[in-house]
């Protein structure tokens, strides 16, 4: 990973909730590089539990970074009135880069991101909201102790993206997954440390590793609803046709069983032995509430459930 790659920072500071530090030159915060950003942090979801890492390429060039606690990555600047932050330190490098291989990068990731986050949040952890602004643009920089390339294990055969849908794969893969991604042509954003990766929908991540997926699938858009009614409708399920005017009495009753079930206040208690029935809400006498206990209270409060049933929908 030599070569000069430009840090992004994605992370809120101590007094305004704007998360958008910094990205590179001629990105916006609506583009798709800060799109795959969003998606790793997927809102700090489970980033208590561990790091996720991603790895992308595509026009844009190659992205890698990490989304992850603010305190694996600072002493300093990861709470938030007693709150803790979540945060993603990542880097854009030319189209033809290539990144560390997997172990390299689960073992030295924060001694690269830790000066990267350092160095770029401290322009604005302590300036008032109304000073801190967009994202703003950093200077490239090396990768410390970093000096050249190294062949990796990829044991995952790699797998094109295919539109509209995701590869998930176990966790115990994304070791081969990575470094067999790190010459893979593009485009593609593999992401890893997913703890629930099940049902996620396919979006920007084309292949997540994660780890309740137990063998790797490939998981597709689901299908659209069906739009169009049942050939054989219950005639007391639907409502009036639209080419008629709606009864007049059929809406009436709708909206009386509605309000009734919504609305619906317990029944009053009946008197006890030393204590009047209350007659309004100016004498109703304190203590606490005897509940209906009288003969024939819960039949006749069924009853008057099942009535405003049959009214909603429409069971005589």
């Amino acid at each position: 990973m030599t070569g000069d790659w430009a840090p992004i920072l994605y992370g809120r500071t101590r007094y305004a909730d704007m998360w958008w530090r910094v990205l590179p030159p001629g990105e916006t915060d609506r583009g798709t590089l800060a799109g795959l950003v969003l998606a790793t942090v997927g809102g700090g979801d489970a980033l208590d539990l561990r790091p996720r890492f991603v790895l992308a390429r595509g026009d844009f060039g190659v992205l890698a970074g990490v989304a992850c606690d603010a305190a694996e990555v600072s002493d300093t600047m990861a709470t938030q009135a007693r709150r803790p932050l979540y945060t993603f330190v990542g880097w854009l490098g030319p189209a033809g880069a290539r990144v560390p291989a997997y172990a390299t990068w689960e073992r030295r990731w924060r001694e690269w991101a830790r000066p990267t986050y350092d160095r770029l949040m401290r322009v604005d952890w302590d300036l008032p909201e109304h000073e801190v602004t967009g994202p703003r643009t950093a200077e490239p920089e090396q990768f410390a102790g970093y000096v050249g390339d190294e062949p990796g294990s990829p044991d995952e055969t790699w797998r094109p993206a295919v539109p509209g849908a995701i590869w998930l794969l176990p966790e115990a893969q994304a070791a081969g997954a990575w470094d067999a991604a790190r010459d893979a042509p593009g485009p593609f954003c593999l992401c890893t440390g997913w703890a629930w990766g099940q049902g996620t929908a396919p979006g920007r991540i084309t292949h997540l590793c994660s780890q309740d997926v137990r063998e790797t699938r490939l998981s597709r858009a689901r299908p659209a609803p069906l739009t169009t009614a049942p050939t054989t409708p219950v005639a007391s399920e639907v409502a009036p046709a639209a080419d008629k005017a709606p009864d007049r009495m059929w809406l009436c009753r709708q909206a009386a069983a509605i309000k009734r079930l919504v609305w619906r206040k317990p029944a009053a208690a009946e008197p006890t032995r030393d204590r009047p029935p209350a007659t309004s809400h100016y004498d109703r006498p304190s203590g606490p509430i005897v509940p209906p206990t009288g003969p024939g209270t819960r039949r006749r409060e069924s009853r008057a459930i099942d009535d405003d049933l049959d009214d909603l929908f429409g069971t005589d």
